[in-house]
């Protein structure tokens, strides 16, 4: 007859008393107890690859329930090993435990040697030194399952709007998302709260008029600016906009383009007589000349960002294109402040010529997206990382980061965090084959762990 659960209970009892009475024979006083509690549980392993990890993991033991349980407060890197584990336990009162492996009631002593499966909850049986009470414990030990160091991509909208279009440029004001859009009859402006859902503001939409690039727009204080036409335009909801003559800014010199928000104000280069400089204002209207652009210095083409440095100090990037003679150029120029820049290319001069490229700061790195190179075709390499400021660049772990293949190699894409700044939105942007009017969602896999 096969035993019973409560049979192979009784057969490990037995086996613990007889223990128990060979290791205390010479014992004139033994006090029994009917605690039955797990103080301390902790993890070992021989296999190499996993031993730091399942060594650090830390437990946490709920000796209230039935059964109780226990689990590790954060879960183990991806890809720890798990299949061949040696428990430690330290008992309250109790002498021993056996892990009971199904419900049949088929179970083993452990004898802190014993390597166990725990791919799977195990539950082990704690038995009180009175040999009458025991306590169950379910051990659950979690592990990562996906990749903490890989990039999920979702398209969240696909034909946002069918209308033709050559140019676009989305940007966030409070909690929405703003993308205005040129077409030959003029502009339209589109808005949505998640990437996902977009609602048609065109008829709105005022201030605009003439053919527009948007290719600066930029917001300080939730209010947007963008130059195009000599004009320098300005919104406080995205829907209403003015413009202001860019010529008479600051007397004798002409706006070139707006460069980035830096130090809570507004950058942008001027020109007089050929001689280009930067210039700062911390409302748009009152501006003040600053220092003469280094060389070669883009006029059009770049990618600006900005970040903190892991000293919390304000920085921004330009990166890459097109000079005044027509080159596209492979500089990162990085400044603190708007009047010192360094040329980061200097340095790491393998970094490729870029024009049209896409880039944001994400988890405390630099990615950049897309863009063409010095043929003004798709550039090799499409997402680019860096973890230094811009000094160096590598391309994320790309035997797993992989673009999605419905994702079309782009330019003049427009990227923004997302509300939370877990993830971040890849919007429009230009492919071969056209402009692009769908949105993406992209996620490194461990942020929000």
């Amino acid at each position: 007859m096969r035993p019973t659960a409560n049979t192979r209970l009784a057969l490990l009892t037995a086996v613990v008393i007889t223990m128990c009475s060979c290791l205390n024979k010479a014992a004139t006083n033994y006090d029994t107890s009917d605690v039955c509690t797990i103080a301390s549980f902790s993890l070992t392993t021989p296999l190499a690859d996993s031993k730091t990890a399942v060594a650090a993991a830390t437990f946490s033991i709920d000796n209230d329930s039935t059964p109780g349980l226990i689990i590790n407060l954060d879960s183990l890197p991806y890809g720890t090993r798990i299949d061949s584990c040696i428990p430690a336990i330290i008992f309250t009162k109790a002498i021993a435990a056996a892990v009971i492996y199904n419900q049949q009631g088929d179970s083993a002593f452990l004898t802190g040697n014993d390597t166990i499966d725990f791919s799977t909850t195990r539950r082990i049986r704690v038995i009180a030194s009175d040999m009458a009470h025991h306590r169950d414990y379910d051990v659950r030990v979690l592990v990562h399952a996906v990749e903490p160091d890989l990039y999920t991509w979702e398209q969240t909208a696909t034909d946002v709007y069918t209308h033709p279009a050559d140019a676009q440029r989305a940007f966030r004001m409070d909690d929405k998302i703003c993308w205005l859009v040129n077409s030959p009859t003029g502009q339209h402006l589109y808005e949505s709260a998640d990437g996902r859902r977009w609602t048609d503001r065109t008829a709105e939409l005022t201030g605009l008029t003439g053919q527009l690039t948007f290719a600066d727009l930029t917001t300080l204080n939730n209010e947007a600016y963008f130059s195009d036409n000599d004009r320098l335009y300005h919104s406080a909801d995205g829907i209403s906009w003015t413009a202001t003559d860019a010529t008479t800014l600051i007397d004798g010199y002409r706006m070139e383009r707006l460069l980035f928000v830096l130090n809570d104000a507004l950058w942008a280069t001027f020109s007089k007589d050929g001689q280009r400089t930067t210039a700062s204002s911390a409302d748009g209207q009152t501006w003040t000349l600053r220092h003469a652009l280094p060389t070669p210095f883009p006029t059009n083409g770049f990618t600006a960002v900005t970040f903190q440095s892991p000293t919390r100090q304000d920085q921004a990037l330009i990166i890459g294109g097109i000079s005044p003679d027509g080159t596209t150029l492979n500089t990162r120029w990085l400044t603190a402040d708007g009047q010192t820049w360094i040329n980061l290319s200097s340095e790491q001069t393998g970094f490729g010529a870029r024009s049209g490229a896409a880039a944001i700061c994400y988890d405390n790195r630099l990615l950049l997206i897309g863009g063409n190179d010095a043929d003004n075709a798709p550039v090799g390499q499409p997402l680019l990382c860096s973890q230094d400021a811009g000094l160096t660049w590598y391309v994320p772990d790309s035997a797993h980061n992989c673009m999605p293949d419905n994702f079309k190699a782009r330019t003049d894409a427009s990227t923004l965090l997302s509300a939370s700044g877990h993830s971040f939105y890849i919007i429009g942007g230009q492919a071969a084959d056209g402009i692009c009017s769908d949105a993406w969602a992209v996620r490194l896999n461990s942020i929000g762990w």
